[in-house]
C-alpha cells in the first residue's frame, strides 16, 4: 500500500543534512537534483520515529502492544538490523507540477 504524507509550513524552515563543518555554515540545506529544497526520507523517518516514542511515553496504563506495533512499524534502532520495519519513507520534495512551473520560469530568466 502507497499513502502519501503532505507538509504545510507554516513558517521559513531550512532542512539540514546534519553534517555540518566547524565555522562554516550551522545547517547545510538539502536540495534534490533540481536544487529545490527537500527532506530526505531518513531525515523525515526520524521525525516520525520521535514522534510516536513522545506519543508512546505520555500512554497511560499498558502500552506495551503499542510499542510492538511501533517496532514493527518503525524497526529496530541502527541502521544495520537484520529486520527492517514495514514502513518505508522516501524523500520529501515539491510536487511536480510546483518543480515544472519552477523550471518554466527558470528558463524563461524570471528566477
Amino acid at each position: 500500500m502507497k499513502c502519501t504524507l503532505e507538509i504545510e509550513l507554516e513558517s521559513d524552515a531550512a532542512f539540514s543534512q546534519g553534517g555540518g563543518v566547524s565555522g562554516l555554515v550551522d545547517a547545510e540545506v538539502q536540495h534534490d537534483a533540481d536544487g529545490l529544497p527537500t527532506i530526505s526520507g531518513r531525515a523525515l523517518k526520524g521525525l516520525l520515529v520521535n514522534e510516536c516514542a513522545n506519543i508512546l511515553f505520555v500512554m497511560p496504563g499498558e502500552r506495551q502492544m503499542w510499542e510492538q506495533a511501533a517496532l514493527r512499524l518503525f524497526g529496530a534502532r541502527g541502521e544495520l538490523q537484520d529486520q527492517p520495519g514495514a514502513l518505508w519513507v522516501g524523500d520529501a520534495s515539491m510536487p511536480p507540477d510546483l518543480v515544472y512551473a519552477i523550471r518554466q520560469q527558470v528558463r524563461a530568466g524570471k528566477l
